[in-house]
């Protein structure tokens, strides 16, 4: 016994001719390779393309928004935070003076006193901007009893 749908023969054929509903041809339109407007707007829709792709942050700009969060969180007394924050931007570059001092002071917020004098001394061996160098002497001094 058969199915009435499953006879042997195949009902749908395939036609050559294309329907308006196909792909258009490839390749420019009649006139359109010449048009200096649409080679203007296909160069805008390519440079917003470009610029909506998302970078590959470097360690550098990482560094950065490490030590501008650990200075948020240091203003706001979330001296975990900033200690976190300061702990990753010495982690990427261990030589920066900027970044040794905010982990120094985070540290010394949350009672890691002597990791903080590591971290002080460590910057000032960097020989860091004047500002950062006076304040980290002032804090080995006080830290050292002196």
């Amino acid at each position: 016994m058969s199915d009435a749908g499953s006879s042997g023969s195949s009902s749908s054929s395939s036609s050559s001719s294309s329907s308006p509903f196909d792909d258009p041809p490839a390749g420019p339109l009649a006139g359109e390779d010449d048009d200096p407007a649409a080679k203007a707007a296909a160069a805008r829709k390519a440079e917003r393309r470009r610029r909506a792709e998302p970078k590959e942050p470097t360690g550098d700009d990482r560094k950065a928004e490490d030590l501008q969060v650990a200075a948020f969180y240091m203003n706001d007394s979330n001296w975990r935070g900033a200690y976190l924050r300061a702990t990753d931007a010495v982690s990427i570059d261990g030589d920066d003076p900027e970044a040794q001092f905010a982990l120094a002071e985070a540290a010394r917020k949350l009672g890691k006193l002597d990791e903080a004098l590591t971290h002080y001394k460590k910057c000032l061996t960097l020989d860091p901007i004047p500002k950062t160098k006076k304040a980290a002497e002032k804090a080995v001094k006080e830290m050292s009893g002196g």
